[in-house]
């Protein structure tokens, strides 16, 4: 356990499943206090149960169901953790979508609706938490893609695709050529992530800040396929 998360209070987007889920699990196993959202009201009390089955006392996960594409809900999410624990330590901006196709195919409502949530979320949920992560000199996380650092055909993110409507079998097809993209020759976990993330939310990543850190098993290194 690292010590100087428990009792720290973070909050996570995106955590109903995926990459936000396996982070909420994983700081509430190290102590840490954690407000989680999303849209399925539903997956917040299965993602709750799994913090308290992790070891977090009774009343130290919060659950607030919002849509971090509107502003309003941003507001009341981060208003709402803050009331409830009384500050906030560590903002991890997890929470995106994936509109599948090319610029071709994809509707301007679904341009919006990605670009709300996966970039101008970042921007309100930062904004709205900085003073109390700023009154606690706390930290901040954003979780993107690969893709996000450079352009790759046919970007994986594999859960994500999984959200974005793809079929069990295209899905299993993927990951198998997925397998053959990485120099390290398997898929990412996501508890490739999560521990990070621990390092990054925890004390121990105290003098690194503003950096770009890649877990992809060397993608970005190769040339593009």
């Amino acid at each position: 356990m690292a010590p100087s998360l428990k009792g720290k209070v973070a909050l996570i987007t995106g955590a109903t499943s995926g990459i936000g889920k396996a982070c909420a699990i994983a700081l509430a196993a190290e102590g840490c206090y954690v407000s989680i959202t999303g849209r399925n009201t539903e997956a917040l009390k299965e993602v709750t149960k799994l913090c308290y089955d992790a070891g977090l006392p009774e009343g130290k996960v919060f659950a607030v169901d919002g849509d971090v594409a509107k502003q309003d809900d941003c507001k009341k999410i981060v208003d709402s953790t803050v009331e409830y624990f009384k500050k906030l330590d560590i903002l991890i901006n997890n929470a995106g979508i994936l509109v599948l196709g090319g610029i071709e195919s994809t509707s301007m409502e679904d341009y919006d609706r990605q670009m709300d949530i996966n970039v101008k979320s970042v921007f309100v949920l930062t904004k709205l938490a900085l003073p109390h992560i700023l009154e606690t000199k706390g930290n901040i996380i954003n979780v993107s893609s690969v893709c996000g650092i450079r352009s790759i055909q046919e970007c994986k993110s594999p859960d994500i695709h999984r959200q974005a409507g793809i079929s069990e079998e295209n899905y299993q097809k993927m990951l198998d050529y997925t397998k053959k993209m990485y120099p390290l020759g398997r898929v990412g976990e996501v508890e490739d992530l999560t521990k990070a993330v621990i390092y990054l939310a925890s004390e121990d990543s105290s003098f690194v800040t503003g950096v770009t850190l890649p877990i992809d098993g060397g993608m970005i290194l190769q040339c593009p396929r």
